[in-house]
Formats: structure tokens, C-alpha cells, sequence
């Protein structure tokens, strides 16, 4: 069973987020109750999935920087095929 650690001053830092508070029973940062804190249960399930996450956020951010470049490049070519297709005027030759 793991305690906080106990800090100057009757001060309590959670063992699980770091966060620092007087209250000895519950971190009120991230809700753990320190009589049921095991860091090992904790850590198993967690490191297999703390990269998925991780990686669907990167993969998402490629995607939709992808996606605004391919919305870019529409754009501009709108744009460039809408100018080419203006007449051209010239002022009266002198």
C-alpha cells in the first residue's frame, strides 16, 4: 500500500499526479484515494495504452494537414483558372 509523500508543513504531494494539498485521504487534482493507490496496477494497463492515443493524435493531425493542403491546392488552382479566363484589356494605343 502506498502513502503520500509528506511534505514541510503537514503538506501532502500525490504520488500519482505530483499535485500538492493538505488532504491526506483523497488528491483533490486527479481524485486518487492514497490507502488505494497502487502505482504497479496502474502502470501494466496504461503503458500499452498510453502510446495508442498518442498515435491516433498524430495520425489524425497528418490527416487534416493533408487534408487542408489538398484544400489549398484547390483553391488555388480556382483561382489561377479564374484569372486565366478574364479577357485581357488594353488602354488605347496613342
Amino acid at each position: 500500500m502506498s502513502r503520500p509523500d509528506e511534505a514541510a508543513g503537514g503538506v501532502v504531494v500525490c504520488p500519482r499526479c505530483g499535485h500538492i494539498q493538505n488532504d491526506l485521504v483523497e488528491c483533490h487534482q486527479c481524485g486518487v484515494i492514497f490507502s488505494r493507490y497502487n502505482p504497479r496496477a496502474e502502470l501494466q494497463p496504461a503503458a500499452s495504452h498510453k502510446n495508442r492515443p498518442h498515435q491516433q493524435s498524430w495520425s489524425m493531425e497528418w490527416k487534416k494537414i493533408a487534408f487542408l493542403l489538398v484544400l489549398l491546392a484547390v483553391f488555388w488552382l480556382a483561382v489561377q483558372d479564374l484569372l486565366d479566363s478574364r479577357e485581357i484589356r488594353h488602354p488605347p494605343a496613342f
